[in-house]
């Protein structure tokens, strides 16, 4: 026989409440865990059910304890500063060893390019002269230098430049970089010369009797002089000769230069036309002075490696400092 709640059950009438099946689930959103939940589901969805209950959050509960959700949903609260901290990423002490093995491991770096770059592979020359002659009949240079003015120029060359000439006794060295090969001069008025086209060197030794060796740039003056009518090259030219022929041992690139073993110390600024040869303007001047220093070249990699340090240091040190505690909630 059937009882009587089957009955009522079989003629579509409400279930009895103590037929409702019970769950437990700790994670009921609706309960506090732990509650017990009536359902007028049946035993197998109640197991289903509960699986899913015990083994997951709800969504709605795990997007209640998620810092978006409350910042979102909830009501701005005013937070009450205490001393409670605790790290974001990482303990204080691990946060200032990672920044100890940074700026080791930099350094080393940059140490370790560096010592690959040549010592001193670049000579560069700075050089003082007086004006002792102007020639500038069409006043191209509109009186920005007279005689007795002072003019200073450095001049730079790499001592690894091949030498292209054959004869022993002349070296001719073609310095295609620019950057790194070139003449410089000023009246102390203007940037008055740079070299824009070309640099060469020419080193006689023993060459009829004498030691020479002749700086050659090409360039412009500053205002241009390159856009004067019948100007095709601006060269600036720096001549040391050795009448006795003593100076130089073979035709390599010379290194030092001692100006009391020159007779003949000069340098010339001109303006030339190109299909005449015709000097359109000139300045000669006496050199008095010639300091050599030598440039060391720092290799790429070491180039890059201080960018990194001197770019990446700061910006971790900002971080150590900005995040290196936060406020509990």
């Amino acid at each position: 026989m059937r009882s009587a709640n089957s009955h009522a059950a079989s003629q579509g009438s409400e279930p009895l409440a103590d037929t409702m099946t019970t769950r437990v689930c700790p994670n009921a959103e609706s309960s506090r865990p732990g509650a017990v939940v009536k359902s007028n589901k049946s035993r197998a969805e109640v197991r289903r059910s509960l699986v899913w209950c015990c083994t997951s959050t709800p969504q709605s509960e795990y997007n209640a304890r998620s810092p978006g959700y409350r910042a979102h949903h909830q009501p701005a609260q005013e937070v009450q500063p205490d001393l409670n901290f605790r790290p974001r990423h990482a303990t204080r002490t691990h946060m200032n060893t990672y920044h100890r093995w940074f700026r080791f491991t930099a350094v080393f770096a940059v140490l370790v390019g560096c010592s690959s770059a040549n010592a001193a592979p670049f000579v560069r020359l700075e050089v003082s002269a007086m004006v002792v002659e102007v020639v500038d009949n069409q006043n191209i240079l509109g009186g920005q230098v007279s005689v007795g003015d002072t003019l200073s120029g450095i001049g730079q060359y790499d001592t690894q430049l091949v030498d292209s000439d054959n004869d022993a006794s002349i070296g001719s060295y073609d310095g295609v970089d620019i950057s790194k090969n070139f003449l410089q001069g000023t009246n102390n008025a203007s940037g008055f010369f740079e070299t824009t086209d070309f640099f060469d060197i020419r080193v006689e030794n023993n060459f009829n009797g004498h030691d020479t060796v002749v700086l050659w740039a090409s360039g412009n003056t500053t205002p241009s002089t390159l856009i004067v009518d019948g100007i095709d090259y601006v060269d600036l030219v720096i001549t040391l000769e050795d009448e006795q022929g003593t100076v130089f041992a073979d035709d390599s690139l010379p290194t030092t230069f001692d100006l009391s073993s020159f007779e003949k110390a000069e340098l010339v600024l001109s303006g030339e036309n190109g299909f005449s040869q015709q000097v359109l303007y000139s300045v000669t001047a006496s050199i008095t002075s010639i300091n050599v220093t030598s440039v060391p070249e720092p290799s790429s990699f070491c180039i890059l490696a201080t960018l990194f340090v001197g770019i990446l240091n700061p910006r971790l040190n900002s971080r150590l400092k900005t995040h290196k505690f936060r406020l509990t909630d």
